[in-house]
């Protein structure tokens, strides 16, 4: 089930979706839509739609989630954030970084105050906050894959990618933190 703000505007990603109202900052929603289920996936985007639906706070989002999850008795989320918050250096991250994109500094803000909310909101949870590589693109699937911590992964080139076939096939793909992880979090990464 897809749960999205106006369901006749929005195509289901596979036809075994069943796409339902909803809305995804208000706990009532979330407690409604899960109610039963083993475990909710949150992947809003921060940005506004083509259809000029105002862009979702990605902190509401969590709160809600965290709210709504708990009413509905269901313990386990998998939220999809961004590459910004990951550690380029210890205690730096990306989005802190020269160069980092202005276009993308409010939706790494978004993502990284939704971490926040979930690390200091979440206890009971088993949640876990995904993370991509910092570019996604074409390429091949590989099924290799490689672990670390809070770090941003990257190749010997220096470089953190992920192709969009990858990612669409393999949730290890992404990198992870939370309760479902170890207590210094860890990161998949395949290639």
């Amino acid at each position: 089930m897809g749960v999205v703000r106006d369901p006749a505007a929005v195509q289901p990603p596979d036809p075994r979706v069943r796409l339902v109202k909803g809305d995804a900052t208000r706990a009532e929603d979330v407690a409604r839509v899960v109610r039963g289920a083993d475990a909710a996936v949150s992947a809003i985007s921060p940005r506004p739609n083509a259809r000029g639906l105002p862009a979702p706070s990605l902190a509401a989002n969590a709160r809600a989630l965290i709210a709504g999850l708990r009413a509905a008795g269901v313990k386990r989320v998998l939220h999809v954030g961004g590459a910004s918050s990951l550690e380029v250096a210890p205690g730096k991250v990306l989005a802190d970084q020269p160069g980092f994109p202005d276009a993308s500094k409010a939706e790494a803000r978004e993502g990284r105050q939704a971490l926040s909310v979930w690390r200091s909101e979440a206890e009971g949870l088993d949640w876990t906050y995904l993370s991509p590589a910092e570019e996604l693109g074409p390429g091949e699937r590989t099924g290799k894959y490689r672990t670390t911590g809070d770090r941003l992964l990257t190749d010997s080139a220096g470089k953190s990618s992920r192709s969009r076939t990858t990612r669409s096939r393999c949730w290890t793909s992404w990198s992870a933190r939370g309760t479902s992880a170890s207590a210094s979090g860890w990161r998949t990464d395949v290639t």
